[in-house]
């Protein structure tokens, strides 16, 4: 790593000295050889490079126009390197002969470096070319050894056995080099289509555009990268090679990743990122983004300072929500969702597919419609009076409902009209999709919709929304501008079936498609969140027992386990397959997943401070052990144990066979089995087998403090009596309790109430203080507290008091 000096240069210097032209933010840099470089800063925490450009740079939808004005900036020169230096963040440099770059931290030490940054897409050589994430479109071989297709390659050696014949013109590599065939030499190809295990290089006819440059940065042997997406070939591993636009069902991934090297990268203009050969290659790329990060909480809250932070989720959307397709009638609807109170299983919303809205699905619908079709209304069959029945499940059975959505249309009168103002896209269903991008059509989407959120309808679940890359993004602004025309102030909450960086900001939630009942699928699901997490996405959901066919209870039950922890717990299931509702199953397994609800309800306290505390501290609520034991590498694809916030670690049992394995961070101190004094080392593991059916395994770190709401059926009964505080001796801790509204914004403006807990192991003294002026009904007013000792072999409950302002427990052990 090279270190530099930094001369400051004032623009009249600047401009004798070297090409450069003062822009808003940064500086435009004239290259000897190959144009224009932009460097500008974007936030307190990122840097901005863009390639070939003079005039403004191109605004993607993932980028948070709201975020604040970024800090001021110096004009440095190092040698020949010219750029600008951020105090406390570091610089941007580049040399504008060679075009060799680098971002440096505050000391003048290099983070990473690249190559010659100008190098366009398309060199001399087919190599140059490569495109991550895509596969050929009607591809025919040459006629080379074994019809044009090698086994056992690197993506170097199979572009340039590309390049040794005369009539190649375009090659594809799969990275698996021990597969059968994994390298395809091409005569021709009609165009390229996405494929998340594929590389793409060479020409089609026509000419399929590739937009941007090349930009290779140089990486250290080591480097590893995590947080481009997850689909089902890779959820059950943190690391990557490649990122790209892409999103499919069962699958969303963007072209960010976050570099054990110490920075994180996000790309636009469809960008894709290939790490190979000591180096980062990125392709189509006219526009970067670089944060120095030292680990995750750094490399999220630099994402965040760029696509804007999560907002907070409604509290009830931290509760239990019960979907499912076959809600076909008002009878049933009727006659099942009181079971749910009936039985004391806790939930806060219940979600339908097409059914609430229309009698009959889309699928089989013309392209010209049918002219009884309903987009906009609801289904005599379940809702023959909207208004009276979710005006009587919302006050008589405290239960909130959320209904699924598409993104097209199917009434002829509709589609017509659409037409004829130009808003489909071509794609989906018979080119039936709006184009959610285009202003005048959300306002005549959001006007058409209005009143299902008048009506009493919660929320929506917006589902087959993958036609282009942004559709969800476009789709669920569309549906905050509704709920703004009618509530400037209500939280937003969506569930999506893609995820693209920016949705956080607005309260969309993302879930992991139509996934399979079988144990592979559980244990691939916490991946999924791990993996959104790290690329920027707080909240994803699942369908819980799986979709696409009949469960078994003990499935299902593991699978109400891990979703305790999930960061929206959500179940789901097809219409030919009993419902995943508690009440429907075996006793044995309808007890496991009530305990499982009630432990997700006594969360709820910890949680929702959780979510404020990633609003606004850039942190996420579910994360991988790497993100707080990184020194441990046994850490770095870790998937089937995760911590919820700093202290709790949670290993649920994925396997039929009833067995589960936690593996304890070196480094990491001592842990406790949770509400035991039973210890578990740094550095061991422990084996579980017939694990019975209602345990989970669950550890607290010595010094946690975790504060437990009672058993309630449903948030808005919340406080529903003292707050319960669990303290882990053997080391000092803490925790902040954030209480709100649940519903609004107010928490942006400072309207919360923050009560800290503060542990001190020497003393056995838990203390706190609160700040802030919020109150209301579902604010605690008394705590009670447990110390759990492994020195005294017991635990030491005290009795309830009032919080006050302040106050402390001095526990006698």
């Amino acid at each position: 790593m090279r270190s530099a000096v930094a001369i400051l240069l004032s623009a009249a210097a600047l401009a004798a000295a070297s090409p450069v032209t003062p822009i808003p933010n940064g500086i435009s840099v004239q290259t000897v050889s190959s144009g224009v470089v932009r460097l500008t800063v974007e936030s307190n925490l990122a840097f901005r490079v863009s390639v070939g450009k003079n005039g403004p740079v191109t605004e993607y939808p993932f980028l948070d126009d709201s975020r604040p004005a970024p800090p001021s900036f110096q004009t440095v020169n190092s040698g020949s390197m010219v750029g600008i230096s951020v105090s406390g963040l570091g610089s941007v440099m580049i040399d504008p002969n060679s075009t060799q770059f680098a971002m440096q931290d505050p000391s003048g030490t290099a983070i990473v470096t690249s190559r010659q940054l100008l190098q366009p897409s398309g060199g001399s050589s087919i190599c140059d070319t490569a495109r991550p994430g895509f596969d050929a479109q009607d591809p025919v071989r040459i006629s080379g050894d074994n019809g044009g297709a090698l086994s056992g390659q690197t993506q170097e050696s199979c572009c340039s056995a590309c390049d040794s014949f005369s009539e190649c013109t375009a090659w594809v590599y799969a990275p698996v080099p021990d597969q059968q065939d994994n390298c395809w030499l091409l005569k021709s190809a009609s165009g390229v289509f996405p494929s998340s295990d594929r590389v793409f290089g060479g020409q089609t006819e026509p000419p399929t555009p590739i937009v941007g440059s090349t930009i290779t940065l140089d990486a250290d042997s080591s480097a590893v990268y995590y947080g481009s997406g997850a689909g089902q070939s890779n959820a059950g591993t943190l690391s990557r090679t490649s990122g790209f636009e892409h999103v499919e069902n069962r699958e969303s991934d963007a072209p960010v990743y976050w570099s054990s090297q110490g920075y994180s990268a996000i790309g636009l203009q469809a960008a894709s990122w290939q790490a190979r050969d000591g180096s980062v290659v990125w392709s189509q790329v006219d526009d970067l983004y670089l944060i120095p990060a030292a680990d995750i909480d750094a490399s999220t809250r630099g994402m965040w300072s760029i696509t804007g932070a999560p907002s907070m989720l409604p509290r009830w959307a931290l509760g239990f929500l019960a979907s499912r397709w076959g809600w076909n009638s008002e009878e049933y609807i009727n006659t099942t969702l009181p079971q749910f109170r009936q039985g004391n299983y806790p939930i806060d919303a219940y979600i339908s597919d097409f059914s609430w809205f229309t009698a009959q699905d889309d699928y089989n619908c013309p392209s010209d419609g049918w002219s009884w079709y309903s987009d906009f209304g609801y289904s005599n069959l379940t809702y023959p009076h909207p208004k009276e029945q979710l005006s009587y499940y919302r006050s008589a059975l405290n239960m909130r409902m959320m209904g699924i959505r598409k993104p097209r249309l199917c009434n002829t009168e509709l589609l017509s009209y659409a037409r004829s103002q130009g808003w489909l896209v071509e794609g989906g269903l018979n080119g039936r999709d709006l184009n959610y991008s285009i202003p005048a059509m959300r306002q005549w989407y959001s006007k058409n919709q209005a009143h299902f959120r008048t009506d009493g309808v919660a929320g929506y679940w917006n589902d087959e929304g993958e036609v282009y890359y942004f559709q969800f993004y476009w789709w669920n602004l569309a549906e905050v501008e509704t709920l703004q025309s009618l509530n400037a102030t209500e939280r937003f909450f969506s569930i999506n079936r893609a995820y693209t960086p920016g949705m956080q900001r607005m309260g969309a939630v993302y879930w992991t498609g139509d996934i399979n009942p079988t144990w592979q699928q559980l244990q691939i699901t916490p991946g999924y969140m791990l993996n959104q997490g790290i690329m920027g996405n707080p909240y994803t959901t699942c369908d819980i027992g799986g979709f696409t066919s009949q469960t078994n209870a003990l499935l299902l039950t593991r699978w109400y386990q891990a979703g305790v922890f999930l960061p929206i717990m959500r179940v789901h299931s097809t219409e030919s397959a009993t419902p995943h509702f508690p009440f429907l199953w075996e006793p044995a397994a309808a007890n496991a997943m009530r305990d499982a609800l009630n432990l997700r309800y006594q969360l709820i306290p910890a949680l929702n401070s959780l979510a404020y505390r990633a609003a606004t501290e850039g942190k996420l609520i579910m994360r991988p052990l790497m993100a707080s034991f990184f020194a441990d590498t046994n850490t770095h694809d870790l998937t089937s144990q995760w911590l919820v916030g700093d202290s709790v670690m949670v290993a649920p049992v994925l396997n039929e066979n009833n067995q589960s394995s936690t593996y304890f961070p070196v480094g990491s101190g001592t842990w406790y089995q949770y509400a035991t004094t039973l210890t578990h080392e740094a550095g061991t593991t422990e084996q579980l087998t017939n694990v019975g059916l209602d345990y989970i395994p669950i550890y607290a770190r010595a010094g946690a403090v975790l504060p437990l709401g009672p058993v309630v059926q449903y948030t808005d009964a919340l406080p529903g009596g003292p707050l319960q505080v669990q303290v882990y001796a053997g080391a000092d801790g803490s925790f902040t309790l954030v209480e709100d509204d649940g519903l609004t914004s107010g928490y942006t403006s400072g309207n919360v109430r923050k009560t800290t807990f503060s542990w001190d192991d020497a003393s056995s003294t838990l203390s706190w203080t609160v700040a802030g002026t919020f109150s209301g009904p579902n604010v605690f007013t008394s705590v009670a507290a447990t110390l759990y000792s492994a020195a005294a072999g017991k635990s030491f409950p005290v009795p309830a008091k009032a919080i006050g302002r302040s106050g402390s427990f001095k526990f006698s052990t």
